[in-house]
């Protein structure tokens, strides 16, 4: 692939009002600049109409407020457009990993599974060091198309879908501005050099997604 790849990125915390309060980024700001070198558009799943995932090389969908199993009629619409993703590069992130395990008959649980900061994680293949959460829920059973990549005392971390189609319980993607937005409202704090390490290794996880879009489409 010579041109740049192209992303679509669904949020579905980018409606201002679901925001207030929560400490949560504006994605249309704090996506792209995740993925250096590719064209991302992002879409607010919340209030925005859903394009077709077919002109894009690969699609992020991004962590949500609420639980899966929540019944908003776009979380109804966004959960049968994934599940149309078919063999199209993907990368679920946080409540996005949690929705493509359900599309895919996974199991994904309500609560009691709270992470929130940072905790260590190995990936392997992929990263090993501290990683950033902010969850409750998780998924519990693994799908039948998923190869389990990672898991920790507390949940599945980590699920690969094909070459380039990976979800993540944690959030690789907040910029270094945006990082401790994860846990501010539990009042937790951690050393700079913690949380820049922690940032660093997220942005080595969004490039390494992004080169294997490219050879997935190449």
């Amino acid at each position: 692939m010579k041109r740049a790849p192209r992303i679509l990125w669904v949020s579905q915390i980018a409606d201002p009002e679901a925001r207030v309060g929560r400490c949560l980024p504006d994605e249309h700001e704090t996506a792209p600049p995740s993925l250096p070198g590719a064209v991302v558009t992002v879409v607010d799943a919340t209030t925005e109409p859903l394009p077709d995932a077919a002109g894009f090389d690969g699609v992020v969908l991004g962590g949500s407020i609420g639980c899966v199993h929540d019944e908003e009629l776009w979380r109804i619409r966004l959960t049968a457009w994934a599940a149309r993703l078919g063999d199209l590069p993907f990368l679920g992130i946080c409540g996005g990993h949690q929705m493509v395990a359900l599309v895919h008959g996974g199991a994904v649980s309500r609560g009691g599974y709270k992470q929130v900061g940072l905790f260590p994680l190995v990936v392997p293949g992929l990263l090993d060091g501290l990683v950033m959460h902010g969850h409750e829920d998780a998924v519990t059973s693994l799908p039948a198309s998923a190869t389990l990549w990672a898991r920790d005392e507390v949940c599945i971390q980590a699920l690969r879908y094909g070459p380039a189609q990976w979800t993540f319980q944690f959030h690789p993607e907040p910029p270094r501005h945006v990082a401790p937005m994860l846990w501010r409202n539990a009042g937790i704090e951690y050393p700079d050099e913690r949380v820049d390490g922690a940032v660093k290794l997220g942005g080595q996880v969004m490039v390494a997604w992004l080169e294997a879009v490219v050879a997935a489409t190449s």
